[in-house]
This record gives C-alpha cells, sequence and structure tokens, in this order.
C-alpha cells in the first residue's frame, strides 16, 4: 500500500474515532436523594423519575444507583467520577418544609458543579416537573430557563397565572392592504379593531375572533366596512415564553362596499357615450354604444380565508402578545375585482384559568 493512501487510511480512522467520540451523548447517574421528611421510599420513587426522564434526552443514557451504594454528597461523586462511573452525577436531597416539596439537586461534571432547586406545592406535583429539571441537567440551563407551558410549578402559576389550557382574550389592532384594485379598487389601507378570543394549550392553539376593518372615510366616492367572523387555528413550536407559530383562519366576513362616479369619470363616461352614439348611428354597429356609468353598493356575506405566521409572547403568563403576519382572501365578486390583500395584525390577550 503506498503511504499516502495509508495516511489517508490512518485519518479517516482518527476522525471517525474522535468525532464520534466528541458527538456522543454525556452519560449520567443519578443517585438515590437524601430525605427529610418524607421516607425513604418516596425518594426512592422520586430519584427513579429524574433517571427516567434523563433517559429520555436526546441521545442520553442515565443509571440510577439506590441503597447504601449511593452517593450523599459531592465529594461522593467526585470520586465515582473519577473512577470513570459516568460523565455527569447528580446528588440531591428531598425536604419537606409544612406541605410542600422541596428537592435540592447538585449536578457534579469533571469540570464543575451546578446546583438546582425546585420547590412543590406537594411531592406529586414533582411528576410534572421532572421533564424540565431533566432537561435543564441535560442542557446545562437553569430550571427557570427550561420552563415550558407544561412544565410550570404551581408556584409559578400563582405568579403568571398560567396552567395548561389558557383561555385568553383582549383587544388587537390590524392593517389590511387591498391589492390588485380590490375592494372597488378605491383603498390604499383598511385599519381593524379586533377582539380576540383565543384558548392555548401545548402546541396548539384555537382562535375567534370579530370586529370591524374600515377605510380612512375620507373619500366622498368609496367607502369599505368589514365585519368579521373567523375562526382559526395555529401551531406553535416551542412550548417556551415565547414561540414562532403559524396558521390557518376560515370564516364569514359581512361587507360593505360603496364605489361611486367620480366627477372626471362621469366626464369622461359622457363623452364616451356621445361619441359611441356618433360612430354607431354613422356606422349601423351598435357595438360602438356604451353604457352609463352608475353608482354601485355591495351588501353581502361573503367566506373568507387567510394563512399566517407570526411570534408570540409570554406564553407562560397571564399578560399575552402576539404579532402576525398574513394574506387574507374574502371570496366575494365586486365587479371581478375581489376583496383581499396582506395584513399585519398585533393583539393583546390577557389569560384566564382553565382546564
Amino acid at each position: 500500500m503506498n503511504r499516502p493512501a495509508v495516511i489517508g487510511a490512518f485519518l479517516l480512522l482518527s476522525w471517525l474515532f474522535f468525532g464520534t467520540a466528541a458527538f456522543a451523548a454525556e452519560t449520567f447517574v443519578v443517585y438515590q436523594p437524601q430525605v427529610e421528611g418524607f421516607d425513604a421510599s418516596t425518594a426512592n420513587v422520586v430519584g427513579q423519575l429524574l433517571a427516567t426522564e434523563m433517559e429520555r434526552q436526546d441521545g442520553a443514557k442515565a443509571a440510577y444507583v439506590a441503597g447504601d451504594t449511593a452517593c450523599g454528597d459531592e465529594a461522593c461523586a467526585k470520586a465515582a467520577l473519577a473512577q470513570n462511573v459516568a460523565d455527569v452525577a447528580v446528588v440531591g436531597k428531598l425536604l419537606k418544609l409544612g406541605n410542600k416539596a422541596i428537592f435540592i439537586v447538585t449536578v457534579v461534571r469533571k469540570n464543575g458543579t451546578t446546583p438546582m432547586r425546585l420547590t412543590a406545592d406537594d411531592v406529586g406535583e414533582l411528576d410534572r416537573l421532572m421533564p424540565r429539571l431533566a432537561h435543564a441537567i441535560y442542557t446545562g440551563q437553569s430550571f427557570e430557563e427550561a420552563q415550558t407551558v407544561t412544565t410550570v410549578s404551581e408556584a409559578e402559576r400563582q405568579t403568571y397565572k398560567r396552567v395548561t389550557g389558557d383561555f385568553s382574550w383582549g383587544p388587537g389592532i390590524q392593517t389590511i392592504v387591498p391589492v390588485a384594485e380590490s375592494y372597488a379598487g378605491g383603498n390604499d389601507i383598511l385599519l381593524g379593531f379586533v377582539l380576540p378570543f383565543r384558548y392555548e394549550i401545548a402546541n396548539w392553539g384555537f382562535e375567534f375572533r370579530t370586529g370591524i376593518y374600515f377605510d380612512d372615510q375620507s373619500s366622498e366616492y368609496n367607502h369599505v366596512s368589514e365585519f368579521p367572523l373567523d375562526f382559526s387555528g395555529m401551531y406553535y413550536f416551542s412550548q417556551g415564553v415565547g414561540s414562532p407559530f403559524a396558521g390557518l383562519t376560515v370564516g364569514i366576513h359581512y361587507l360593505n362596499v360603496i364605489d361611486k362616479v367620480t366627477d372626471d369619470e362621469q366626464k369622461k363616461n359622457d363623452r364616451e357615450i356621445w361619441e359611441g352614439k356618433a360612430k354607431a348611428t354613422a356606422t349601423g354597429n351598435s357595438d360602438y354604444l356604451v353604457d352609463k356609468l352608475e353608482d354601485k353598493e355591495w351588501n353581502r356575506w361573503a367566506p373568507s380565508l387567510a394563512v399566517f405566521g407570526g411570534y408570540e409572547f409570554l406564553r407562560t403568563h397571564t399578560f399575552h402578545v402576539d404579532a402576525r403576519l398574513g394574506y387574507q382572501y374574502d371570496i366575494i365578486g365586486l365587479d371581478g375585482k375581489g376583496a383581499h390583500g396582506p395584513f399585519l395584525a398585533v393583539h393583546f390577550t390577557f389569560g384566564h384559568e382553565g382546564k
């Protein structure tokens, strides 16, 4: 075998070995927590819950050690890591204070330690909080940073008034930009005030929204008013404090559109009528005749569709803010021009407890 081939093979094997080692997930050992105020079996269950959730982290491996061989402090955990038992050791204490359960965890790595603490209204609530604790340990985040809409503690719920399912409502503002001369072609922008009623749970949101859109009403020839009744479904890409989302709206809108003939249009139309009559008389061809322009008004219901994307701030709080950008299309004729265009909306909703 020639020398370049040997060197190439050596480099490839080195890359495979060291690359695999570099990207390998950490291994964890979770020790049975020390206990005060609860019995040992409760601490054992809490430790097993944490080990199980660590196993669910992407690519992670976790072992659980209970009984007399379990480390109870940081020094013991460091000694275990020195023997290459695992990459990370987790020791903890389960304490009872009144009716509350306090779980104090020390995450020990070879390059340092990270203390964490969580408080639950009762020991049973730890089951809901354990996925959040495991994710924080795995990613190196704090327990607070790992918060999602489904792992908010009861204490935090009192602060943010957030539960698994959240109902909120409040005011919003929206602008629509008519395109291709839609809405009878006489409007540059429509302004809207809306009232959304929204229910969110995990990654999903469902919304009913009503309100009014209108033009600036300054023209004596063109007026638009629109009353929407919309139902929307939204998918949130994150359960965290803030999340991007995408959605679809199906609704029915009542439109009042007035399109009056302007003075200039009337003069032009009168001239075309006179010229058409003259040509028709001279040639005997009635195709030259021109109809008289008339004022038009539409008052009717129309189906409406919209697609949109956006971002919601403060999902885990009582007060929600979302901004969305999309395109709305009302299925209505209006002399073939329809009623459609891109829109930008901002909503401010206030949460209320729900189940």
